[in-house]
C-alpha cells in the first residue's frame, strides 16, 4: 500500500490509513457502493446537490480552479474539496480513521479528484480515468482508472490512457472495456478486479473477454 498523507497547516503529514475505509465521492460516479460494503469495506459517501457544478463555463473550460488560491465562496465541485473534504478528512484521520481509499467517477475525476491530490495523497480510483490534467509525476498515489472504448472522453484510447498516465503516479492499474461507454455498465467487475491488484489480493476473478487489465509499476 502507498503511503497516505494531507496537507495541513502548510505542511505534509504521513498518517496510517483504516485499511478497509473507502471514501466514494458520488458526483458523476456511476457504480455503486454496495459491491464494496460486501466484500468487507467501511464506505462512507458523499452528495452534495449544490456543489454539483463546474467551476467552469464548459464553452470556455480553464484551469483557474486548480490553482492555490481560488474563490471559496463559490459552490462547485472543486470548493468541494478545501470546504467540505478536506476538514472532514482532518477529524477522520485524527480519529485514527484516515481513508485508505477514495473512489469517484466522471467530471468527480475531472474536477474534484484532480483538486483532492492537491493537499491529500494515497489510493485511488477513477471511473472514466478523466483525472488526468496533472502534468509532472504526483508521489504516493497508487491510482486505479476504470476505462471504456465506447467513452466519450480521450480515455476510450487505452494507448491514450497509457501513455498520459504511466510514470505519473507509484502503481497504475487500468481495467478497460472495449465495449463498454460512459455509463461503466462492467464496474462491478472492474472495480474489483482492480482492488484485487491495488490491495494485493489473490482472490481468482474471471475476466470478460472485452477487457484488458493491466497493472504498470512506476
Amino acid at each position: 500500500m502507498t503511503q497516505h498523507s494531507i496537507f495541513y497547516n502548510g505542511e505534509w503529514y504521513s498518517y496510517e490509513p483504516q485499511e478497509n475505509k473507502v471514501y466514494v465521492i458520488l458526483h458523476g460516479f456511476n457504480g455503486n457502493t454496495e459491491i464494496l460494503t460486501e466484500n468487507g469495506f467501511d464506505v462512507e459517501e458523499i452528495y452534495l446537490k449544490n456543489y454539483d457544478k463546474y467551476p467552469y463555463e464548459k464553452k470556455n473550460p480553464n484551469n483557474d480552479w486548480y490553482e492555490d488560491n481560488i474563490d471559496l465562496n463559490q459552490t462547485n465541485l472543486a470548493t468541494l474539496v478545501d470546504n467540505i473534504i478536506l476538514p472532514h478528512f482532518i477529524k477522520l484521520i485524527q480519529n485514527g480513521n484516515g481513508p485508505s481509499l477514495v473512489i469517484t467517477g466522471s467530471r468527480g475525476g475531472q474536477i474534484t479528484l484532480s483538486r483532492l491530490w492537491k493537499f491529500w495523497r494515497g489510493n485511488s480510483i477513477c471511473l472514466n480515468g478523466g483525472c488526468n490534467i496533472f502534468e509532472n509525476k504526483l508521489n504516493n498515489i497508487n491510482l486505479g482508472l476504470i476505462t471504456c472504448g465506447n467513452d466519450f472522453f480521450r480515455t476510450s484510447s487505452l494507448d491514450y490512457t497509457i501513455n498520459k498516465f504511466q510514470k505519473k503516479v507509484n502503481d497504475l492499474v487500468i481495467y478497460h472495456n472495449k465495449d463498454d461507454d460512459h455509463s461503466v455498465k462492467y464496474y462491478n467487475e472492474a472495480i474489483l478486479h482492480i482492488i484485487n491488484k491495488m490491495y494485493n489480493y489473490n482472490v481468482e476473478l474471471e475476466l470478460s473477454q472485452n477487457a484488458i487489465l493491466l497493472k504498470i509499476w512506476s
